[in-house]
């Protein structure tokens, strides 16, 4: 019965010191991470907002020049089974896009969709885990599938005439504009790490993109730069108990 007890002592004390970070968070090397990101994009574009139609000779929004973000998210496996300071791995992200209020007004429905996969390599400033607030550089590089869809249905346009006193208004009815293309995406971003609980950190980002377009209704630049800032969750996985009692 003594027996018993004093080994069930023991169990739980070994229990809870596994289960104590502040004991074992700089002990212990994780052979993967894995994280969730919830990004807010802000393109940076000196493209123009508006174009003259050809056709009807008259003003109309660009679409590049006037996207918004509406909503962009990242998942990713880090590999951090070799090295405390670098962690390759492989990220899927996925991004949409929408028109801003003056390119929707003369379109009923407008949005780019954006799904990438690609790779990452992270760069801890210091000795992996051995810190509560661990600061990082990453880069990526992702190949995106998108879809640009588009419905231009009863279309009202304005064209002017030789004489500045007359207007002509006609109604459109265009087609729903579709198409899918591919396009590469580059990233850079510095971050941090803060530790809430055992092997669970919040992540904030700051960082940069660059992402190539095809051509719609003007020609694109060979990189439409944006703005990023991401917050999300980092989860340490499958312990390595071989470095359990090194420093």
């Amino acid at each position: 019965m003594e027996t018993r007890i004093i080994k069930t002592i023991t169990q739980t004390v070994l229990l809870y010191l596994f289960a104590c970070t502040n004991f074992l968070y700089g002990q212990i090397k994780n052979k993967y991470d894995f994280h969730v990101k919830y990004q807010i994009n802000n393109i940076k574009s000196n493209l123009d907002q508006t174009y003259i139609d050809n056709r009807y000779g008259t003003e109309l929004p660009t679409v590049l020049g006037n996207l918004k973000n509406n909503y962009s998210y990242e998942v990713g496996f880090l590999n951090s089974n070799y090295s405390y300071f670098i962690q390759p791995g492989v990220i899927y992200s996925q991004m949409r896009y929408s028109g801003s209020g003056r390119l929707q007004n003369p379109f009923n429905d407008y949005h780019i969709a954006s799904y990438a996969l690609g790779l990452q390599c992270k760069f801890n400033f210091f000795a992996y885990g051995k810190k509560i607030i661990n600061p990082y550089l990453q880069v990526h590089a992702s190949y995106m599938y998108s879809r640009f869809e588009s419905a231009r249905n009863n279309f009202p346009m304005n064209i002017p005439s030789d004489n500045p006193d007359v207007i002509y208004s006609i109604i459109l009815d265009y087609k729903t504009d579709n198409k899918t293309f591919f396009n590469p995406l580059f990233g850079v971003s510095i971050g941090s790490e803060f530790l809430i609980m055992n092997r669970m950190f919040i992540i904030s980002e700051f960082g940069a993109m660059l992402k190539n377009y095809p051509d719609f209704d003007i020609s694109s630049p060979d990189f439409l730069a944006e703005l990023t800032f991401s917050i999300g969750i980092r989860y340490k996985i499958l312990r390595d108990k071989r470095f359990l009692y090194k420093n």
